[in-house]
């Protein structure tokens, strides 16, 4: 089996049409939705994306598609059909996938690799079988799903920013920011960092900051960043932050809101990723802005059978 590439501005726009019938505005197309708009604008020129999928008769949509991304960062992304798995394709695409991808893996120190629970497993079961010099370097790390729907991003875009005192909303100065982000970086080390599972160069920090949306609120006596929220080149909203000293105030629900203005002033969806276990989860919850996903939602209407959700993150590198 030969993976196709869209490697074309108008191939790309061709399989996000195609993606896109399987319904509108369904959870598995955020990625796709906004990487493909993001290339065709080469809105961040760090990274190379690369777009695959199973073969498909050009009038549906294909039941497999891949985004490799190639640059400072290297990851995988991969969109699991709506309707169930094809085991058998997807191993034999898997295949194909990561020996296309091997140089990347075994010259970058890391690779992240994201999809659902079945698509992980058979991920493993691949490089364990026909790629003994991979290996699968951090444990499987599931995330839940927080998006805006049409309603929800009507009612960000009408929402005035709250007034805190001493502090303002404000866009992001990489020269002057980059290195408190970077400082102040929960997983921080040494030079590089992840929230979510991503390796983060200093380099790479500055470039998303430099070409995708992000907010800063600053301290406004000093003009100092005290919270910020930033986006990848994938289109999550992530990296929300408060520095201890300044909690407490509201200023990362100000941060969000900030960067959710600026998502749909582009014509994008906001959603993001929160690792299971983060209390952030409880709070989305209740935010009136935020609907998170449930995998019943979609099942309901006949879209994603249950376990292609919540999302899984893994790392992989050469042994």
């Amino acid at each position: 089996m030969a993976l196709i590439e869209w490697d074309s501005s108008e191939k790309q726009l061709r399989l996000l049409a195609l993606l896109q019938k399987d319904g509108p505005g369904i959870s598995i197309n955020f990625v796709f939705e906004t990487a493909i708009r993001y290339s065709i604008e080469q809105r961040y020129p760090a990274t190379r994306m690369r777009y695959f999928s199973t073969t498909t008769d050009l009038n549906t949509a294909p039941t497999y598609a891949f985004i490799l991304e190639e640059g400072i960062a290297s990851s995988i992304h991969i969109r699991p059909p709506p309707h169930g798995h094809d085991l058998d394709l997807l191993r034999s695409s898997l295949v194909e996938l990561i020996e296309k991808f091997r140089h990347r893996i075994e010259n970058d120190e890391n690779v992240l690799m994201m999809s659902d629970a079945h698509t992980l497993n058979m991920f493993h079961e691949v490089v364990s079988t026909y790629f003994p010099s991979i290996v699968a370097c951090s444990p499987s790390s599931p995330v839940e799903l927080f998006f805006m729907t049409d309603e929800q991003m009507e009612a960000a875009s009408k929402t005035e920013l709250p007034s805190i005192d001493g502090f303002h909303a404000d866009s992001v100065d990489v020269d002057r920011d980059a290195t408190t982000i970077h400082e102040n970086w929960v997983h921080s080390a040494s030079l590089q960092s992840t929230t979510t599972y991503v390796v983060c160069s200093t380099i790479d920090l500055s470039a998303r900051l430099r070409h995708l949306p992000s907010s800063v609120i600053r301290d406004s006596s000093t003009g100092e960043a005290c919270a910020w929220m930033m986006s990848s080149v994938y289109g999550q909203c992530s990296n929300l932050f408060t520095i201890p000293a300044f909690r407490g105030k509201g200023l990362a629900r100000l941060a969000e809101l900030h960067l959710m203005k600026q998502f749909i002033s582009l014509g994008l969806r906001p959603f993001k990723y929160i690792d299971e276990d983060n209390g952030e989860v409880a709070a989305a919850r209740r935010n009136v802005l935020w609907t998170q996903w449930e995998r019943r939602r979609e099942a309901d209407i006949g879209l994603v059978e249950s376990g292609t959700a919540p999302l899984f993150y893994t790392m992989i590198k050469k042994k």
